[in-house]
């Protein structure tokens, strides 16, 4: 029977939107809905709300994702099954919210993170700022339907601080939050944390 601990798993993004996927979900005796926390070569760290576990993709599935150009990434929901020696697979997935991807040199899909309410889009007012790559990065998170939030680090460095963070107001239209952080003045950035994103998921 599928394992579904809805409180539980809600805690780190389950929604009713994944739930309606699970109806025709063919599921086994000890399968379990989870969620992809990391992602390496030949194994995927997954978590239920309470603990982290290992697991791998059965090779069917991973040949299915692979015709749609499709790559498992952080943030996606699976379900997966403990086979007789208890072992782990990851036998389906639910269809994710939005999914944020990139191109690689040779053309290829990069999964990047899936199922994202907001990017922190971090950059240094140092030699770090351009406003440029920050409006590409606001380009690619916003058009995978994420919230993007501007993160400006290092204005202790600089001492155009003030003036580099009006010109990235202007340039962005006050269209999105941005957020001013240095060693001394963390403040409005934890403000904004716990009041705005508890239980939401955010990529950086």
């Amino acid at each position: 029977m599928l394992s579904i601990q809805f409180e539980t798993l809600q805690r780190i993004g389950f929604t009713n939107a994944f739930f309606s996927q699970l109806a025709p979900v063919q599921d086994g005796m000890n399968a379990h809905v989870m969620r992809i926390i990391e992602v390496h070569k030949d194994r995927l760290t997954l978590h239920d709300g309470e603990r982290p576990c290992s697991a791998r993709v059965l090779p069917r599935l991973l040949s299915l994702l692979e015709e749609n150009d499709y790559s498992l990434a952080v943030g996606d929901w699976v379900v997966a099954e403990n086979n007789v020696l208890d072992e782990l697979w990851i036998t389906s997935k639910l269809s994710p919210v939005n999914h944020l991807s990139r191109r690689s040199f040779d053309g290829r899909r990069q999964s990047v993170a899936s199922n994202i309410d907001t990017a922190l889009l971090v950059m240094g007012l140092d030699h770090d700022f351009n406003l440029r790559r920050l409006e590409r990065y606001i380009a690619l998170v916003a058009a995978a339907d994420i919230t993007p939030v501007v993160v400006l680090t290092k204005a202790d460095t600089v001492t155009n601080a003030g003036e580099c963070i009006q010109q990235t107001m202007q340039r962005l239209n006050h269209r999105y939050p941005i957020l001013p952080s240095t060693p001394w003045i963390s403040l409005p950035f934890n403000n904004w944390r716990h009041g705005s994103t508890a239980g939401k998921p955010c990529v950086y």
